[in-house]
């Protein structure tokens, strides 16, 4: 219960950042001194002695598939955020059956990649954000070919042609339903394209490799703020894509635009 009431805190302190998301002092000092706390409730001496110790640039937190709701990355020890200190990733341990095994997904160059922004035509910032991704990618079509798609996308379109690609960017809404989390998923137009429709394409044909969901930071608006289920929210999606044969899945938590630059905190799965 202490752990949920603490969660529930770094949601709040979030959405007390103002439209820019910048974050200010205060509230930086308030989520450093919940991440001290939240170190001591969840990590022993040996291991914080370790992360002090350590010359590693990444960390891989294992974790049961319960406790995907603690903000791992906001860990606060050393003065700094977790997320600062390392690249950070998560393996998430579950009892499901993975209908998806076994179809991996062969890789050859050029590799194949969709880029998916503001399918409702209301974020222009998700709409720049594929323009830039695909212009960068551009630069090199030795390595990359890129699709861009924008404006009116269906759930259909998705389920045709996404095994067509070995990677997939989308930028834009995601709604969570926390009694219906099958329900969950992309705001495409006019529709959704759900975890359940995720879950059934298992099988068929391999999946792509990687899935870049960025669907909270892209999504804010003038009245963006981070929901109580966040977490729940992208690990739902993770679960679907992952149960559906995708290797790697990265969703985005939040954006902290703090001087000089930008932080990001990105939660990544990886099908074993």
């Amino acid at each position: 219960d202490t752990i949920t009431v603490r969660c529930r805190e770094v949601v709040e302190r979030l959405n007390q950042a103002n439209r820019r998301g910048r974050v200010t002092a205060d509230i930086i000092k308030k989520l450093r001194d919940i991440g001290r706390v939240f170190s001591d409730d969840l990590l022993s001496h040996s291991i914080k002695d370790k992360i002090k110790e350590t010359a590693a640039e990444h960390l891989v937190i294992s974790m049961d598939d319960q406790l995907v709701q603690v903000p791992w990355e906001l860990l606060h020890m050393g003065g700094q955020f977790l997320c600062q200190r390392f690249s950070m990733g998560r393996l998430v341990r579950t009892r499901q059956q993975i209908p998806g095994r076994g179809k991996l997904r062969v890789l050859e160059r050029p590799l194949k990649m969709l880029i998916i922004s503001d399918p409702g035509g209301d974020l222009g910032g998700a709409y720049a954000e594929g323009r830039q991704i695909r212009d960068y990618i551009d630069g090199n079509k030795g390595l990359i070919n890129a699709s861009l798609r924008t404006g009116s996308i269906s759930a259909g379109y998705i389920r045709e042609k996404i095994r067509n690609f070995d990677f997939v960017h989308f930028a834009g809404h995601s709604d969570y339903d926390p009694q219906n989390p099958h329900e969950s998923g992309w705001r495409l137009t006019g529709e959704n394209f759900k975890a359940a429709d995720i879950v059934k394409m298992a099988g068929a044909a391999a999946m792509p490799a990687l899935i870049f969901s960025n669907a909270c930071q892209s999504a804010r608006t003038e009245e963006w703020a981070i929901k109580e289920y966040f977490q729940d929210e992208i690990f739902g999606m993770a679960n679907a894509f992952i149960l559906a044969g995708v290797n790697h899945y990265v969703g985005t938590f939040w954006e902290i635009l703090d001087e000089p630059g930008r932080q990001f905190a990105l939660g990544f799965y990886r099908r074993l």
